[in-house]
């Protein structure tokens, strides 16, 4: 055993890079070496006889011993000094470093993402973190505690190998490479937040500190709507065990409650709204949950939170949720009508209650409307529309002269031609100067999202540019009229859409860019360059200079302003 030197993965005879992989891939599909205490126990004996043959219990090489467990201490990165493995023998000395290094080069392949390659696709389940592995040595009951002490080290050492590969791709990576490693820190989040319904107690202690120390590396994964989910439904999953043990429900339960009101303070801190967004989504899920009790908790622990603009409500360091007006679009995405105003208090629970609701009998009208579409064999479509049906044509030139329609498809086309024609007559109407009726254009375009969303799921082709069309206006009238309501639903709609479609998030920030750069191009709102309307000098002009005064503006450039506010809010929630 002595004369085994570390130089084999260290020092001057490092693997090389086929080496190196051929080891990762190993270590990929080996499962975690648990054994039991008592197995333990027989394989020293045995190795020490071997090592010692003049006795069957023969003690073994102490320099040896205290070779391997200074090298345990450094594998351990310091975690564990020397004096204190002075229990732990060289036979187990020597079976903690060989898990040591499996699990940290476990995680050095694939970032922890375990059975083989990460490329294939972009979502990972919990099950394939490799703390799966790692957690499995925490379980084995009756350790010492020397041995314990130095399991709990790996399993850090472990932690901080993740976070480094997780780093170092942040900087070196983008694109779908970008994208696989954000699955990956979901897949690792997901699989701490499961572990927090354990019953061991120290493994669920270490969950939550490896849990709180990857969200403040990596604040992303407090709006990862797979973390949320784990967050919020596990505990439905994971107390319904046929084992009866009230206490450890109750310190599950309690553990639960407390992770998520910090989960989603700090969330909100950081993007308030798009955890607004998703917080929506998620109440609206609760809305077919079966089980009330669960619905009860989470109610409960919403509606202890609240948000605002005051003084004594700003949190501490850099935090988006400080500035006034991400605040402003905060209270616009949550659906809450309020005035925009200095000050106020958004309580989480009611508005996204009732923001949940309305967003679900949206849905429902759609759905209803379809059925309703279906039932009646659709519209007969052999003699020429007139009106509603004819407005399609005009409007989209034909892009659904299918041969054949199903059902579907035919209300799809037709409603897509009522919310054009209504989007576009609201253009009109701003564009003549005429006033915005706030509750309808609301409810116009409420209804045009719920349409878009109830065909996500669809894999048909057929009214592709007119569902393209749509949802370019729903992204381009709100910043085309500008006022200040016709913003606050604009903001409404748009986290809507990215948070129950978050593959079309990419698309309607797009749009929305694009909108941005037309406002700069026309001189709108924050961008007017125009002096002779702006302050005192537009009511004095005709004092000051020669010529006929001239009237203000059909559009309030003032109104314009708190719209771009707004929309200003809305993108430094999801671009800072």
């Amino acid at each position: 055993m002595s004369a085994i030197a570390l130089q084999a993965v260290a020092g001057p005879y490092m693997w090389n890079e086929q080496w190196s992989s051929a080891v990762q891939r190993i270590a990929q599909g080996t499962p975690p070496q648990v054994v039991s205490s008592v197995k333990w126990l027989e394989d020293e004996l045995e190795l020490n006889a071997l090592h010692n043959p003049g006795s069957r219990q023969g003690s073994g090489n102490e320099k040896a011993a205290v070779s391997q467990r200074t090298a345990l201490s450094a594998a351990l990165g310091g975690r564990v000094d020397v004096g204190a493995m002075s229990t732990i023998s060289g036979v187990k000395a020597t079976y903690l470093l060989a898990v040591a290094f499996l699990e940290i080069i476990r995680f050095i392949s694939n970032g922890g993402i375990l059975n083989g390659d990460t490329s294939g696709g972009t979502s990972f389940t919990a099950s394939r973190s490799a703390f799966s592995c790692a957690f499995e040595y925490l379980k084995t009951p009756n350790l010492m505690p020397a041995v314990s002490q130095c399991l709990t080290a790996m399993v850090h050492r472990a932690f901080e190998t993740a976070v480094s590969c997780v780093q170092e791709d942040r900087i070196t990576k983008t694109g779908d490479e970008a994208v696989i490693r954000e699955s990956t820190l979901s897949a690792h989040a997901c699989f701490l937040i499961n572990s927090m319904s354990q019953r061991e107690e120290h493994i669920r202690d270490i969950a939550v500190k490896l849990l709180v120390q990857l969200r403040e590396k990596f604040p992303q994964v407090l709006w990862n709507s797979s973390c949320l989910d784990s967050l919020l439904f596990f505990v439905e999953n994971e107390t319904t065990s046929a084992v009866n043990d009230p206490a450890w429900e109750a310190a599950v339960r309690s553990l639960y409650q407390k992770n998520v009101r910090e989960w989603t303070v700090e969330s909100l801190s950081y993007a308030p709204c798009t955890t607004q967004g998703l917080l929506q989504e998620k109440l609206c899920k609760a809305n077919t949950w079966q089980k009330a009790q669960h619905t009860t908790d989470v109610v409960s622990l919403l509606s202890e939170i609240r948000i605002g603009t005051g003084k004594n409500d700003c949190w501490t360091g850099i935090r988006t949720a400080n500035i006034p007006a991400v605040m402003a679009s905060a209270a616009a995405a949550s659906g809450a009508n309020l005035k925009l105003s200095e000050a106020f208090i958004l309580e989480v629970l009611s508005t996204g209650i009732v923001s949940a609701t309305v967003k679900s009998n949206y849905a429902g009208e759609i759905a209803g409307m379809r059925r309703l579409y279906n039932s009646m064999g659709g519209f007969q479509s052999a003699a020429p529309q007139q009106g509603f049906g004819g407005g399609l044509q005009r409007l989209i030139s034909g892009a659904f002269s299918q041969p054949q329609q199903t059902e579907d498809e035919a209300f799809n086309e037709v409603s897509i031609s009522k919310f054009v024609r209504l989007l576009q007559q609201f253009v009109n109407s701003a564009e003549k100067g005429g006033e915005l009726d706030k509750s309808q254009f609301r409810e116009t375009c409420c209804q045009a999202t719920a349409l878009l969303l109830s065909n996500q799921g669809s894999d048909r082709k057929s009214n592709v540019k007119g569902f393209s069309q749509l949802l370019r206006l729903l992204c381009w009238c709100p910043a085309y009229i500008a006022t200040p309501d016709a913003m606050e639903t604009g903001v409404f709609i748009w986290t809507w859409l990215v948070s129950a479609a978050p593959q079309w998030g990419s698309l309607v920030l797009a749009e929305l860019v694009d909108a941005w750069l037309w406002t700069i191009d026309t001189k709108r709102g924050l961008f007017a360059s125009d002096w002779k309307y702006s302050g005192p000098t537009a009511k004095l002009r005709p004092h000051l200079s020669a010529g006929e005064p001239e009237e203000l503006p059909d559009i309030n450039p003032v109104d314009q302003i708190i719209a771009h506010r707004l929309w200003l809010g809305f993108f430094i929630d999801r671009f800072v």
